[in-house]
């Protein structure tokens, strides 16, 4: 579904993505990502990403037209996996977290129309792991790349094989950039230390001119892609991209903390979970509120439209919406002794 995409060798920063992510699928998620480290290094990685019910009723009906077009092309309508909970997708996801992760446990989320999934990791060594904050995009990919995976006559093994080779595409050619990518290190004695190193930030957004990109309205084509079934977005076909993209962005929320799993953990300049102790907050993103300022979406669309081929990113997530309304972000790395 994606090889297309593959081919491109676009790398794009979660900011530009996030726009991708919801013309694409049409609609937005809540994603939280925990990492619990005990003093040894070792420790679990606690995901969740829940589809709203808005974006699960349209790719249902989105689904609805695929397998009509695959039954007449084929003969038979092959798209049987769920988008939403796939366990192989979620063992082979594992891999984005580095070396030595893997899948302890997972469940299905659905409650009130809305879908996703809840995993828990188990890893060996902090010091191996890093997160890109691109995972809500990787996600996305590998949920809707796993959708065609299973059809009569493959066995397990052709499947994983498939996974697999998938897998290294998208980490080789969507490997995120340095800029995007927190990274840890644990000293230990007896006084311990975890660094949580993050990446250097850029300046933040500046105000930027985007009056045409406001009233800009997207293809017809897109609106009606978008509008699929009952429209559960309510488009008219009169919303520019800007409005659109802030129905899509309703209830979405991106966040990472870090927690360290001892009695006498402490931090210094990091921002300290409001509930949870021994919790520090990485990022924790409203986008509700942030698409209320139009720079963001003036930004967005700038970054999408600029290849990454040839060179770094000029802005990470982490700079872009460090001054933003809606937005908790580590603008530094920070140490947590214990």
């Amino acid at each position: 579904m994606f090889s297309n995409l593959y081919k491109s060798k676009r790398i794009l920063s979660l900011s530009a993505m996030l726009l991708a992510m919801c013309l694409l699928s049409n609609g937005c998620i809540k994603q939280k990502l925990v990492v619990k480290v005990r003093p040894d290094g070792t420790g679990q990685v606690m995901l969740s990403i829940i589809y709203s019910q808005k974006l699960v009723a349209t790719q249902e009906a989105q689904m609805q037209q695929m397998r009509q077009v695959m039954a007449q092309n084929n003969g038979s309508a092959a798209v049987t996996n769920s988008p939403y909970y796939n366990p192989r997708m979620l063992r082979f996801m594992g891999r984005l977290f580095g070396s030595g992760v893997t899948l302890s446990q997972s469940r299905e989320y659905d409650k009130n129309g809305d879908r996703g999934f809840l995993a828990l990791y188990n890893f060996k060594d902090i010091n191996a792991l890093k997160f890109n904050a691109q995972m809500s995009m990787y996600a996305m990919m590998m949920s809707q790349m796993s959708m065609g995976m299973q059809s009569s006559g493959q066995d397990e093994d052709a499947l994983d094989d498939q996974m697999d080779e998938q897998m290294e595409q998208m980490m080789s050619q969507f490997g995120g950039s340095e800029k995007e990518t927190v990274t840890f290190k644990l000293t230990k004695g007896d006084k311990g230390q975890l660094d949580v190193i993050l990446p250097a930030i850029d300046a933040p957004l500046q105000a930027t001119d985007v009056a045409a990109v406001e009233e800009s309205v997207p293809a017809p084509e897109a609106v009606q892609f978008m509008a699929v079934g009952d429209n559960p977005f309510g488009f008219t076909g009169q919303e520019t991209e800007f409005q659109m993209m802030q129905k899509t962005m309703e209830g979405m929320s991106l966040s990472m903390d870090v927690e360290l799993l001892s009695s006498d953990a402490e931090a210094k300049a990091a921002t300290p979970h409001p509930s949870k102790k021994n919790r520090w907050i990485v990022y924790n993103m409203d986008f509700e509120t942030i698409m209320a300022d139009k720079r963001v979406f003036g930004a967005m669309k700038t970054m999408q439209e600029t290849s990454m081929m040839d060179g770094e990113m000029q802005h990470s997530s982490f700079g872009l919406f460090s001054e933003i309304p809606g937005a908790t972000v580590q603008t530094n790395s920070f140490s947590i002794t214990f």
